[in-house]
C-alpha cells in the first residue's frame, strides 16, 4: 500500500462522443455525437510510473502499434517518469440529456494512461482510458458498445473516505484523507490543480480497434476540490499485468 497525493472533486460533466478520431474509418468528414450530461464526485489520483513500466502497460491488454507514449509536459514529473491517473468516483444523475428518464446514478472506476499519440489520430494529445469498472450493468453494457472501453460490472461501495471494488478474486481498496477542517474550494483557486485539468480535457479513447475518440467537457468554473492523500492498494491483474510493484509519486 502506498501513499499519493490526490483531489477530491464535485463538479458538473456533459461530454460529447466522435468517430472522427480513428481516420482509417474513412468518415473523417463524418461526426456522430452523443451529448450525455451529469454530476461527478470523485478523487483523481495522479502518479509517476518509470517510463519502461508505462510502454509495457500501455501495450498490455490489445496490439496497438500505432499508439505510443509522448513526453509529458507535466510540473514535478521527473524525466523517467510517465503520469497515470486513477478516478475514483461516482456519477449523479448521468446520462443522455434528452431525457431525465433515462439517467442515473452510479459508480464508476477509471484507469487511464495520458499523454499518448497514434499516427491514425487527428489529435496530437491523446488519453488512454484503460479499464473501467462500474456498479451498473446496463452502464457497462453501454460503456462498451458507444465508446469502446473495456468496462467491467464489478461489486463496487464508497464511503466519505473509501473505495472498495471486487471482482472475482481480485480487489481493490482506497483509503481517503483531508486535513483536519479542510475547507471545499473553487478549483480556480487551488493553484496545484493545473495538471489534473490538463489530462481531464485531453480527448480520450478506449479499445483500439473500435477506433472511437470522445471529449469531456467539464464545468471546471463552478467545481470545487478538498487536496486529499490516498493509499491504494490492489491486484496488479485488476489495473495492469505490468503494474510496477514500487511506484514513487
Amino acid at each position: 500500500m502506498k501513499r499519493y497525493a490526490a483531489v477530491l472533486i464535485f463538479l458538473s460533466i456533459y461530454f460529447i462522443i466522435t468517430s472522427s478520431c480513428n481516420e482509417l474509418k474513412r468518415k473523417s468528414d463524418a461526426k456522430h455525437e452523443s451529448f450525455i450530461r451529469g454530476t461527478y464526485h470523485a478523487w483523481w489520483v495522479i502518479l509517476g510510473v518509470d517510463t519502461s513500466s508505462a510502454f509495457h502497460m500501455l501495450h498490455a491488454l490489445e496490439n496497438m502499434v500505432d499508439v505510443k507514449l509522448m513526453k509529458k509536459t507535466l510540473t514535478g514529473f521527473p524525466p523517467n517518469q510517465h503520469p497515470v491517473l486513477f478516478e475514483i468516483g461516482k456519477e449523479f444523475n448521468c446520462g443522455p440529456s434528452v431525457s431525465s428518464a433515462l439517467r442515473s446514478d452510479f459508480l464508476e472506476f477509471k484507469f487511464e494512461i495520458p499523454f499518448v499519440s497514434s499516427f491514425k489520430s487527428k489529435t496530437s494529445v491523446l488519453n488512454y482510458k484503460q479499464r473501467l469498472f462500474e456498479s451498473s450493468s446496463l452502464n457497462s453494457i453501454s460503456s462498451n458498445i458507444m465508446y469502446g472501453l473495456d468496462a467491467s460490472k464489478a461489486n463496487m461501495n464508497m464511503s466519505d473516505s473509501s473505495y472498495e471494488i471486487k471482482l472475482n478474486q481480485d480487489t481493490f481498496k482506497a483509503n481517503f484523507s483531508t486535513t483536519d477542517n479542510q475547507p471545499w474550494i473553487r478549483v480556480r483557486d487551488f493553484s496545484f490543480f493545473k495538471p489534473y485539468e490538463t489530462i481531464m480535457n485531453m480527448t480520450w479513447f478506449g479499445r483500439r480497434k473500435y477506433g472511437v475518440c470522445a471529449e469531456h467537457n467539464y464545468d471546471f468554473d463552478t467545481a470545487l476540490v478538498k487536496p486529499s492523500r490516498a493509499h491504494l492498494m490492489f491486484n496488479k491483474s485488476m489495473i495492469n499485468p505490468y503494474f510496477p510493484t514500487r511506484t514513487m509519486t
